[in-house]
């Protein structure tokens, strides 16, 4: 009897050291064999390396589930880019979205506040800018609205970048309230000089759109210049946009 007694202790012992008591959503004490899991604090994980099957007997990754999965409360971060996709068996992972679609994707660059310059020579547009890489051909579509000082101030509209093997672009902007300067182009800052009127009444418009590929990395930038020095200038407004593709 007393080695009967001894051997149930030693049973008991062995038990409880391999197991910790949680509770479960019920309230109910369950036992957790600690060999394989762990708790610390309200968390639980297990410690082994295999592999954990929802609805299956043989899962084939880390957590395989043969049902629906969902993902309630997930933040929103502009930050991370990748998107998440699945093969034709289900198996996740996360892919940048450039590799998913042809061709270049669609993006918009916008002046985020007022820009002015009284400078009779070109200035850039930082905010409106792209970044281009050698052998890969881009479009690009620029509306641009501005105001002059005066309505015999003018402007002129172009654009800057790394060398290209191919160029080509149109600058287009208010000359009067019914008329406009039109300029073809296959080399970067032109025109060379400004026209010489505005439509004062406001309504000003550049636009600039053309295509683009670089021989070398580099970056694209929007240009303007004011006709007149001070005390006359030329003022892009918020919100002017660079499309690039």
């Amino acid at each position: 009897m007393k080695y009967t007694l001894i051997f149930i202790l030693i049973v008991l012992f062995n038990i409880q050291s391999t197991a910790q008591t949680v509770v479960d959503q019920k309230g109910t004490k369950i036992s957790v064999d600690t060999s394989k899991w762990k708790t610390v604090g309200n968390d639980i994980y297990n410690k082994n390396v295999g592999k954990v099957g929802i609805g299956t007997a043989s899962p084939s990754a880390q957590l395989h589930t043969t049902g629906t999965v969902r993902l309630e409360g997930i933040g929103t971060n502009t930050s991370n880019t990748k998107i998440l996709t699945t093969d034709a068996s289900g198996n996740v992972t996360t892919r940048q979205a450039s590799e998913l679609l042809s061709g270049n994707i669609r993006s918009v660059a916008v002046l985020g506040a007022d820009l002015s310059t009284s400078s009779i020579s070109l200035i850039n547009i930082p905010d409106l800018s792209f970044i281009v890489t050698a052998g890969i051909t881009y479009r690009f579509y620029a509306t641009i609205p501005f105001i002059s000082s005066d309505q015999t101030n003018g402007s002129r509209w172009t654009i800057n970048g790394p060398a290209t093997s191919f160029l080509s672009y149109t600058s287009r902007y208010t000359f009067s309230s019914n008329s406009e300067t039109y300029n073809y182009s296959n080399t970067y800052n032109f025109p060379n000089s400004a026209n010489n009127n505005s439509n004062a009444a406001g309504g000003n418009l550049a636009i600039i759109q053309g295509m683009i590929t670089p021989s070398v990395n580099g970056t694209v930038t929007v240009r303007f210049a004011s006709e007149l020095a001070a005390p006359d200038n030329i003022t892009v407004k918020k919100g002017a946009t660079l499309e690039y593709w």
